[in-house]
């Protein structure tokens, strides 16, 4: 199920880093662990925040202004400096991976997680744990893994025809599968409309069916989607 819990805005987070730099920490970590749309984008803010406070910590300790009390601020400063490069760091490698766990499991089609796990170049036990958290902030809708056969699942139970067609590159992406459905429903109720679109989300990667003329979001990250 996915967490339903508010994440904090980069107004909160830019602020406890100005007035009080582990604050901004905590509140950064919070939101890249609550908001999946901004654990899945590239982030420019918290480098520039970290590499001020490293700058005017640096500046402070050369001067060993007002004396004790200014040179543990500095230090203090060139503290909350590191800490939010080296987190801004460890995000945007936890970015990569989490696009290429979607361009496997929503592009590519992967079913065993063996395999999952041999394309984001980790192991069985990374990707259960990653795979399970992506799970619970939404990434995946009604996913379940079946631990049984190893096997992450999307839309449906587990059945035979569930399993990827084709080759072990990850044949039909269950996505297609899924689109193909809405479209007969669609059909049978009498709705009429342009064509589905796919396009790919430019902030996660994932593919998705985009309806003309109707307010759009990528089904996996919630970024808006823009049609080519």
């Amino acid at each position: 199920m996915a967490n339903h819990r508010k994440a904090p805005s980069w107004m909160w987070i830019i602020l406890g880093f100005i007035f009080f730099w582990p604050v901004g920490v905590y509140f950064l970590i919070r939101k890249l662990a609550l908001d999946r749309e901004a654990a899945v984008s590239r982030d420019s803010k918290t480098p520039v925040l970290g590499w001020v406070l490293l700058i005017v910590g640096v500046y402070l300790y050369s001067t060993r202004a007002a004396g004790f009390f200014g040179v543990a601020f500095a230090v203090f400063l060139i503290c909350g400096g590191v800490v939010s490069l080296s987190t801004a760091s460890k995000s945007n490698h936890e970015r990569e991976r989490y696009r290429r766990y979607i361009e496997a499991v929503v592009n590519r089609g992967l079913v065993s997680i063996r395999e999952i796990a041999g394309f984001v170049h980790t192991d069985m036990k990374h990707a259960y744990k990653d795979l399970k958290k992506m799970i619970s902030m939404g990434y995946f809708g009604r996913a379940h893994i079946d631990e049984e056969h190893d096997e992450i699942h999307l839309y449906q139970p587990r059945t035979v025809d569930a399993r990827s067609d084709g080759d072990g590159d990850g044949g039909t992406p269950r996505q297609a599968q899924r689109t193909d459905l809405s479209k007969t429903a669609r059909a049978a109720s009498g709705q009429s409309g342009q064509e589905d679109e796919m396009v790919t989300c430019r902030n996660c990667g994932a593919h998705n069916w985009l309806t003309p003329g109707t307010r759009n979001e990528c089904e996996f990250c919630g970024s808006p989607l823009v049609g080519g």
